[in-house]
């Protein structure tokens, strides 16, 4: 049994040439330092073209017990064995196109691979073959060590020879391995993370189900920062334990982690009937993944903590969902709770499943961000209004309205104006307005530590939704969630899901009656925003009778101006008539008036 990471030790005797000049920069000519900077440049560009960086999976084997077989065996039947085992390597090796074998150490393999999940597959059934066709006659078995990391790869113009493979991942990955023992694959993080999200127990196969485990921090020899060792297994066949210290490896120390089981597809919710689909998200407290009953085939989404101080929030968003079933049991806008899980790892909550996607994923899809109307688009609005409308009633804030936030349940039909039935998730970071108000219900493990919790709850949220007295510091309030679905609204509307809202955000929306529901919403004094979600929600949905009033209202100022024209038309008319006949008898007059004047003149002119 040979030690792989000896067998790739890179040498580095040639990098201890030292230049002298270079302690004394100022003593050098100038002549001398253009030309020893023309060299510089010459060495890499030399090495570069010798090498290439890729980041690739790792992978170590080793045979445990090989040692043995030999002194109890014989060299003869040991060596025919190992060779027997080398020849299943290769054999399930070439299954992988984007594999390589790089060299062999004695009874151990260092190969490479361009997937991790690809690297855990093949340690999977390498191990399995070992376990079931040479651990019973030979009582020989197989440790795995898989590491993601950037090599440098010289590049090679034989063809025929091995690759040369330098850097401190080979180490790290050697390293892995050496923490191992017969029957266990340990892996990176990385690693882990990365295949735990591809592989299923089904996918690989002859196996049975599949069992992920974090072990913690470790610390490597002539690596600075530990690393967190994890592990992939059969269950009831593989290792499945924390590796102890090695001479190169050692636990790092108590971890802020909780250490063990990791949800992975196929796998059960540890004593459920729940078994797990596929994740959902991640984030600083953990994951979230969809589930389905083995029985009744009911579909939930759990949402899992590993890290012990994040507990708390897990906690802060239980209080807050039994506030809102408390003053708005099963909400029709609000995603339900139906299980918690706090008393011992793993720590999770389930929740509704609502079959669809996020209101960002399903906008973007089929062009539906500027296809739904903008009546579509507010009624989606109301329908976030309402959930706020009956969190504020329970004195919740949400702190993160936000499209990935808002869950479209794609089983129910869309209304008449396009609309989907939306729902409002993840009160993860939300607070309450007033502690006072969790004296009100009762909750497992006293009012009192549950104010606690959540009374302290995080400030945190995302900018662009961000109401202008939470980026000054300030508390939060439900008009701050107000804002939060303005700024949706707004991008909706102006067909841009990634838009901040500006001073000038009016000139985007054309419809009148919007623009001044999002001048409320969107105030920057919250005491200028609308007093509830329910305002917002019945403004929003009385756009078209609103037009009409205002349209109504349009027409009767219009008819009154009409009648007063008419009414001043008609009075000058008749001023004018008057003042026409009042000149026809003035006229009238005077001629009366020269008549008998001429009538006068000619009598005495007679006379």
């Amino acid at each position: 049994m040979c030690d792989p990471e000896e067998a790739h030790q890179v040498d580095n005797a040639g990098a201890s040439g030292v230049d002298r000049s270079a302690a004394h920069p100022d003593l050098v000519p100038e002549a001398a330092k253009v030309s020893k900077g023309k060299e510089t440049r010459i060495l890499v560009e030399q090495f570069r073209r010798r090498h290439r960086t890729s980041l690739l999976t790792l992978l170590f084997t080793d045979l445990v017990g090989s040692t043995k077989l030999k002194q109890t065996r014989g060299d003869s039947e040991a060596v025919a064995a190992m060779q027997a085992h080398a020849s299943v390597v290769r054999t399930e090796l070439r299954e992988f196109a984007e594999a390589q074998e790089i060299s062999t150490a004695g009874d151990s393999f260092f190969c490479l691979f361009l997937r991790p999940s690809d690297a855990v597959a093949f340690a999977l059934r390498i191990q399995h073959r070992t376990r079931t066709e040479f651990t019973p006659t030979f009582n020989i078995s197989m440790r795995v060590g898989i590491h993601l990391g950037e090599v440098v790869i010289e590049e090679r113009k034989d063809e025929r020879k091995p690759l040369d493979l330098f850097g401190l991942q080979v180490d790290t990955a050697a390293r892995v391995m050496s923490l191992s023992e017969g029957d266990q694959v340990l892996t990176s993080r990385m690693v882990f993370d990365s295949a735990r999200q591809v592989l299923r127990s089904r996918t690989v196969q002859g196996l049975g189900n599949l069992v992920w485990l974090s072990h913690g921090q470790y610390a490597m020899k002539g690596v600075e920062e530990p690393i967190e060792i994890c592990e992939v297994g059969e269950e009831g066949k593989s290792r499945l334990t924390a590796p102890g210290p090695s001479e190169k490896a050692r636990p790092a120390g108590m971890s802020e982690e909780e250490l063990g089981w990791r949800p992975a597809p196929d796998q059960a919710v540890p004593g459920t009937e729940w078994v797990l689909d596929d994740v959902l998200g991640k984030g600083g407290f953990g994951e979230v993944w969809n589930a389905t009953h083995r029985r009744t085939k009911e579909r939930r989404v759990f949402k899992f903590c590993f890290m012990k101080e994040k507990v708390r929030s897990l906690k802060r968003e239980l209080a807050l969902f039994r506030l809102l079933k408390e003053k708005s049991p099963d909400h029709p806008n609000i995603v339900r709770l139906h299980d918690v899980f706090l008393d011992s790892p793993p720590y999770y909550l389930a929740m509704e499943y609502v079959p669809g996607r996020s209101l960002r994923q399903w906008l973007l899809d089929a062009d539906r961000l500027h296809l739904l109307s903008v009546d579509g688009k507010c009624e989606i609005g109301a329908q976030i209004a309402d959930a706020l409308d009956a969190a504020g009633k329970a004195g919740v804030i949400h702190q993160d309205v936000k499209p990935q936030n808002i869950l479209v349940d794609e089983s129910k039909p869309l209304s008449a104006l396009g609309a989907p039935r939306v729902k409002l998730s993840d009160f993860g970071v939300g607070r309450v307005v007033d502690e006072s108000v969790l004296q009100q219900i009762t909750l497992t493990g006293g009012a009192r530590s549950w104010a606690a919790t959540t009374g302290s709850a995080s400030e945190s949220g995302t900018i662009v939704y961000m109401a202008p007295e939470r980026l000054e510091g300030k508390h939060a309030s439900p008009q701050s969630d107000l804002y939060s679905l303005g700024a949706v609204i707004y991008q909706m509307t102006a067909g841009d899901l990634n838009r901040p809202v500006t001073a000038d955000w009016s000139r985007d929306i054309q419809d009148p009656l919007l623009r001044e529901d999002l001048a409320g919403l969107l105030a920057r004094d919250p005491a200028a925003r609308p007093k509830t979600g329910a305002e917002i929600a019945q403004s929003l949905r009385s756009r078209a009778q609103r037009g009409r009033r205002r349209l109504v209202r349009r027409i009767a100022a219009i008819g009154a101006i009409v009648a007063a024209v008419l009414l001043v038309g008609a009075l000058v008319l008749l001023w004018r008539l008057g003042e026409s006949r009042n000149r026809q008898r003035e006229l009238a007059g005077e001629r009366d008036k020269a008549r008998a004047e001429r009538d006068r003149a000619e009598a005495a002119e007679a006379q």
